[in-house]
C-alpha cells in the first residue's frame, strides 16, 4: 500500500466522489448536489470554484451562467448578491420535468460549513483565487478536509506559492504528463496525488507505468472517467479489477482508486452506488 498519510484519504476504499456531486441526478454544484451528498452518506464531493465579480468564491465549473441555468451572461459581471437568486439547476430540472423545483448556488464557506465532516476535491477554474480560497480554508480550519486541484499548472502553482504546502494538491497535465513520457523515476513534486483520466483525446493515459510512477513517488492515484467505450472488453479485466464496485455511468461517478490498480468506473451496473439501498441494486462489496 503506497497510500500518502494524510486525512483527507481517509475512507472506505476506493474513494467514491460524485462528479460535481452526481450531476446527472442533481444539479451539478448546488445546494441540491450538496445536500444530495450529505444525505447519501458520502465522504467526498468533487466540486469546482469560480469568483464573482465582488470576489465572492462559489461553486460553479463555466464561466458563465448559460449552460446550466435561464440566464445569460459571464460570471465575472455578476456580483454575488445577483447570482445567489439564480436558480441554479434551472436547465437540469427543466430537462427532468421538475419545472417548479429550485436550488441555489453555493459559496466554498458556506459549502465548508454546511457539513464539517465532507472533504472538498477543489477545482480551480480560474486565476487569481488563490489567496481568497486559501483564506476561507485556514479561516475555517478545513485544510485537513481539502484537496486542491487543476487543470492548469498556472492556477495550481498560484495556489502553491500561497499555501506553501500547508493543503494538499493533486497534479496537473504537467504530472500527467511526465508520468506518462517521461522516465520512471523519483521525481521532486509538490503534489500528494495524480488524478488522471482513463483515457484523453484518443490517448490512452492509465497504466502500469503510471501506476509504479505514483507509488515510486508516493503519490495517491485517482482515476476517472465517464464513458464506456474507454473501457477494454471483459475478457482482459484483471481479478483485483472485478472486486472494484461497478457504477453506472449516468450518475457520473468517479472511482478513485487507492490501490492504484486497474480498477476504474465498469459502467456495468443498472443501479448506482447512490441507489444500494434499493432492492435491485447490487450490494457494495466488503473491504
Amino acid at each position: 500500500m503506497f497510500l500518502v498519510n494524510f486525512e483527507y484519504f481517509d475512507g472506505s476504499k476506493p474513494l467514491i466522489i460524485p462528479h460535481r456531486g452526481g450531476s446527472n441526478i442533481v444539479p451539478e454544484n448546488t445546494k441540491h448536489g450538496l445536500e444530495f451528498i450529505t444525505e447519501e452518506g458520502f465522504t467526498h464531493f468533487e466540486t469546482d470554484l469560480r469568483m464573482s465579480k465582488d470576489g465572492e468564491i462559489f461553486l460553479h465549473h463555466d464561466d458563465s451562467f448559460d449552460r446550466t441555468t435561464d440566464v445569460k451572461g459571464k460570471v465575472k459581471d455578476f456580483n454575488w448578491n445577483d447570482i445567489s437568486k439564480i436558480n441554479a439547476g434551472f436547465q437540469f430540472y427543466k430537462q427532468k420535468g421538475l419545472n417548479n423545483m429550485q436550488t441555489s448556488f453555493i459559496r466554498l464557506a458556506d459549502a465548508l460549513e454546511f457539513n464539517k465532516d465532507l472533504k472538498f476535491n477543489l477545482d480551480l477554474k480560474q486565476s487569481g483565487m488563490a489567496a481568497h480560497i486559501a483564506e476561507i480554508i485556514f479561516s475555517l480550519k478545513a485544510e485537513k478536509r481539502v484537496l486542491v486541484s487543476s487543470f492548469s499548472p498556472k492556477r495550481l502553482d498560484e495556489f502553491l506559492n500561497v499555501t506553501k504546502g500547508k493543503i494538499i494538491s493533486s497534479g496537473t497535465f504537467r504530472e500527467n504528463a511526465i508520468a506518462k513520457f517521461l522516465p520512471k523515476k523519483v521525481r521532486s513534486l509538490k503534489v500528494q496525488a495524480l488524478q488522471s483520466p482513463y483515457n484523453w483525446k484518443g490517448l490512452q493515459i492509465h497504466s502500469k507505468k503510471l501506476w509504479e510512477f505514483c507509488k515510486l513517488n508516493n503519490l495517491q492515484l485517482h482515476i476517472w472517467s465517464r464513458w464506456p467505450h474507454e473501457f477494454p472488453p471483459s475478457s482482459n479485466r484483471c481479478r483485483r479489477e472485478r472486486q472494484i464496485q461497478r457504477v453506472a455511468h449516468r450518475c457520473q461517478i468517479q472511482l478513485r482508486c487507492a490501490f492504484g490498480n486497474r480498477s476504474k468506473c465498469l459502467g456495468e451496473a443498472q443501479h448506482c452506488l447512490v441507489c444500494r439501498r434499493r432492492a435491485r441494486c447490487q450490494k457494495p462489496p466488503q473491504w
